[in-house]
């Protein structure tokens, strides 16, 4: 296929397209545009493995010699301002402009800012790009009381590799339990307990009033309930919203993200999104790697003419989630909400040690949380994938071996 094909956002998602479409056989011109001045990398690291050893360098997502030889622009350090649907033009903050047959915007998703008095302080600092990255690596080594607004994977993760770097933590959730939108209750109340094991003081229920200045930076956060946590470092967590300005600015639909159809398809002839930044119009978005790449993946593939355009990716949804010394892997959707009694059961091996949540909807197994027990995950996967039944008592058992049920199933 011939055209100039552009990207806008050089995350997950606009790499494995790029890269998907030109081993494909896409015959065209393909650029990939980054705001910022590096090359791209894998995101994940940055909030486990960077935090924890500062010293680690984020592994990029293709190598040096990738973009010439597989014949990709890349620019980084590009901003776009401005979508000429007419002119199939793309504005750039340099005043220059990119033509495009074809305009993907991959442009992610920004932290949501707490709005709060003193959330400008220096001292106050949220974690997204390799450059925050080394600023509140940076801030770790002279901060020895830390505060961490936010329950959710990100706050959790924050606080964790806070705390295995030495400092006093305290995690603020204004939610009535951790992880409330990404996990279930067992899980949240198990890691709850081994983060308070330890050393992190975790607060729900609990939001914040306002940070407090202490020669000029950050001194103390106040929450909700009148207490004072002081703190040298406020990283803050409180969830992300979807990049949509370009879209909106273009007259392109938005609600909760860039709208898309099964092909990826924005409501403008030949604009694509996905990736964090894009909403199924049947749907909800997804903010993980995985989904990121099954996008780009059919994306690819839908441009290319080789699947059928009106299928959308199906992968059953997974995460992996390192929080200090322990590790958290989610495959499906767990029930986030109270669920009645008996939609979920947890296998276990002896002692405290790994084990997973198996979650039903009615007969149907609809997710397996694994906390440091891999083999369970990978299977787990498997059984989603393949729509396995599963009966609660056989999963509770550690006797069984869950491979067994593929090969029946």
């Amino acid at each position: 296929m011939n055209g100039e094909l552009v990207v806008v956002g050089a995350g997950q998602a606009g790499v494995d397209l790029v890269d998907g479409l030109r081993t494909g056989g896409w015959a065209g011109g393909l650029t990939l545009l980054g705001e910022e001045g590096h090359a791209p990398y894998e995101r994940p690291p940055l909030s486990k493995t960077h935090l924890h050893d500062p010293a680690t360098v984020p592994s990029p997502l293709r190598a040096a010699e990738f973009w010439d030889e597989q014949d990709v622009r890349h620019r980084p350090g590009t901003v776009a301002v401005g979508i000429d649907r007419a002119g199939r033009r793309l504005r750039l903050a340099d005043g220059t402009e990119v033509g495009w047959d074809v305009l993907v915007l991959a442009t992610g998703a920004r932290h949501r800012r707490l709005d709060v008095p003193g959330a400008d302080l220096p001292g106050v600092a949220q974690l997204r790009t390799l450059d925050d990255a080394v600023q509140v690596a940076r801030a770790l080594d002279t901060a020895p009381r830390v505060v961490v607004v936010g329950g959710g994977i990100l706050g959790v993760e924050l606080a964790a590799n806070a705390r295995a770097r030495g400092a006093d933590v305290t995690l603020l959730a204004r939610g009535p339990r951790l992880l409330a939108r990404t996990a279930s209750a067992p899980v949240a109340q198990t890691l709850r307990e081994r983060h308070t094991a330890a050393g992190v003081r975790v607060e729900t229920g609990t939001g914040v009033v306002r940070i407090e200045a202490r020669d000029g930076r950050v001194g103390a956060v106040l929450d909700s309930r009148g207490r004072t946590h002081p703190a040298e470092l406020v990283l803050v967590a409180v969830g992300a919203e979807p990049r949509v300005d370009l879209a909106r600015d273009a007259g392109i639909e938005t609600d909760d993200g860039i709208l898309v159809d099964a092909t990826l398809r924005t409501s403008a002839p030949e604009v694509y999104a996905i990736g964090d930044c894009a909403r199924p119009r049947d749907g909800a978005r997804r903010e993980t790697v995985q989904s990121a790449t099954a996008q780009a993946r059919h994306l690819a593939a839908g441009l290319l003419g080789t699947v059928d355009g009106g299928r959308a990716p199906d992968d059953v949804p997974w995460f992996a989630s390192d929080q200090g010394g322990v590790r958290l892997q989610s495959a499906g959707t767990p029930p986030t909400d109270p669920v009645p009694a008996g939609t979920t059961q947890v296998r276990r091996g002896p002692g405290d040690g790994p084990h997973s949540v198996f979650s039903w909807v009615g007969s149907t197994l609809v997710a397996v949380e694994s906390v440091d027990a891999g083999r369970d995950h990978a299977t787990a996967r498997r059984l989603l994938a393949a729509g396995v039944a599963v009966d609660p008592a056989v999963a509770a058992d550690p006797a069984v071996d869950l491979r067994g049920l593929l090969r029946r199933g």
